[in-house]
């Protein structure tokens, strides 16, 4: 086992954190996975979700198939009410991925609330027929309904599910044990939250945005894309002096750590305030 995870477990101890397990991928796609407490094979992400669905739109403008600039409304126009707030017209993929599509804070938080009394089971109709509480572009407001949205262009504009275009063209290739999303009542990945998997497997999609798109010398993603990506906090926000993370409900963490050569990743739940272990791994020196 590596000297940064064992130096991280007896942190995480001094600090009393409710860490289940915790893992770093170095050069090359070398991984290691560290248990710390009961649990099983896969936990729940929440958030850090995001940063896969916003490589999943990453996948789709690599093939031509999605740009950020174009407009939701366009892509998903077959299912749209004949009536609807007009400033839908105006949302791009660029204001979904970063949290500016005009929405409440919180909207559509399967996390928080039982949505289905309130949308019938129907969130794409329900979220159409909501009046924007801003301009597309005007506010951030941090919310599942963006990238709920941004799962359902990813599936209009390649004709494959989210999860499955995910485990096609980026998991499979990164050699993921097992990976599940939740699903809104109508069967779509929500993209937002939900994303089930091992911490070694989550810290790889750190790893391959530090590589610049490239897996073991293989092409997985743009190194256009990736400079955009990171350039425009598509699914990720910045972290330290020239790192990157996202982070989930219930202290769940992934970052990408340049100046350590490290991506880094950990399950928890309800583990209190990660702030001195997110500083400790940031300070951090083999």
């Amino acid at each position: 086992m590596s000297r940064f995870l064992n130096d991280m477990a007896r942190e995480i101890a001094r600090l009393d954190l409710n860490v289940l397990r915790i893992a770093e991928v170095r050069r090359g796609g070398e991984a290691e996975e560290l248990t710390l407490r009961p649990c099983g094979v896969c936990q729940n992400g929440y958030s850090v979700a995001k940063a896969f669905t916003a490589a999943a739109v990453g996948l789709a403008y690599d093939r031509g198939l999605i740009d950020p600039a174009d407009h939701i409304a366009d892509i998903l126009r077959r299912f749209m009410p004949a009536r609807y707030d007009e400033r839908w017209e105006d949302m791009t993929i660029d204001h979904l991925l970063r949290h500016r599509p005009g929405f409440p804070s919180g909207y559509l938080d399967i996390d928080v609330a039982d949505l289905n009394p309130v949308t019938g089971g129907d969130y794409l109709a329900f979220l159409f027929n909501t009046t924007l509480s801003f301009a597309p572009g005007a506010e951030y407001r941090y919310s599942d309904a963006a990238y709920y949205l941004l799962s359902r262009a990813v599936t209009e504009r390649t004709g494959c599910a989210l999860d499955d275009f995910l485990w096609r063209e980026l998991l499979l290739p990164l050699g993921f044990r097992e990976m599940a999303f939740s699903h809104c009542p109508r069967g779509y990945a929500m993209g937002a939250t939900g994303l089930y998997t091992g911490s070694a497997d989550t810290a790889k999609l750190a790893r391959l945005y530090m590589d610049g798109g490239l897996w073991r010398g293989r092409r997985l993603l743009s190194k256009a894309w990736i400079d955009l990506s990171l350039e425009r906090e598509y699914g990720f926000n910045r972290s330290g002096a020239d790192g990157f993370a996202k982070g989930g409900m219930n202290g769940q963490l992934l970052m990408g750590l340049p100046d350590q050569d490290r991506a880094v990743a950990w399950h928890s739940f309800d583990a209190g305030d990660m702030k001195p272990l997110i500083d400790w791994v940031h300070a951090y020196r083999d």
